[in-house]
């Protein structure tokens, strides 16, 4: 009886275990595919970014590598920025949309 129990209860973590991570993402901007809009950024890395930015007055909407650099797609004052960044996360050139 509790062998049987435990794998139950093992079974059940498990799945709710596989579903978290897919959950999260979609919360977070996942494509119609599933794939986390952050592509190969490290997700620590991602909220350093985001923090950086919304400490000068951005509301980040999209991160992505391009080109060997990070893109950021964000708004500041009711305008769109794209925002490139190097590996040192500064910002190396900077379009607003016109």
């Amino acid at each position: 009886m509790i062998r049987k129990t435990t794998l139950t209860l093992s079974a059940a973590a498990l799945a709710v275990a596989m579903a978290v991570p897919s959950a999260w993402a979609e919360s977070n901007g996942s494509d119609d595919n599933g794939n986390w809009r952050l592509g190969r950024i490290e997700p620590a890395v991602a909220e350093r970014i985001k923090s950086q930015l919304e400490g000068e007055g951005y509301t980040v909407r999209r991160i992505k590598r391009d080109d060997g650099l990070i893109e950021v797609y964000a708004m500041k004052d009711g305008q769109r920025f794209e925002l490139y960044l190097d590996e040192n996360l500064q910002i190396t050139n900077r379009k607003t949309d016109d």
